[in-house]
């Protein structure tokens, strides 16, 4: 029995009837949203790859507040923020990620012109 939804389910299953899709990743959306039994944490959303984690977290109108950007290839563990770091030389150019995570953020469903793909 497949039960009702009540609402859709947004992007791609990671299970198919026999197991585990074959459909690869690159890279997956993560988001929190600010609840009242933790009001000091903020609400986020992130983009995450093998090679890059982006976040950006927002404030209680919705805008950015504050972005993080990990190069996960020559830091593994996190512990550079390449945005944070007071060194605008090394800052990447994290425009492109921005407009997709934003399409990530406003996604809906699995069909339609705001589907999660």
């Amino acid at each position: 029995m497949t039960p009702t939804l009540v609402y859709p389910l947004d992007g791609r299953p990671f299970l198919s009837d026999t197991g585990l899709t074959s459909a690869a990743r690159d890279e997956i959306f993560i988001e929190y949203f600010k609840d009242a039994n933790r009001e000091s944490i903020p609400s986020w959303a992130s983009i995450r790859s093998d090679a890059f984690q982006y976040v950006q977290y927002h404030g209680e109108t919705g805008a950015v507040v504050f972005r993080e950007y990990y190069d996960l290839v020559a830091d593994p563990y996190q512990l550079v923020n390449l945005l944070g770091d007071g060194n605008a030389a090394n800052d990447p150019d994290t425009s492109a990620l921005a407009v997709r995570l934003a399409r990530y953020r406003s996604c809906a469903g699995t069909t339609g012109t705001t589907v999660c793909a």
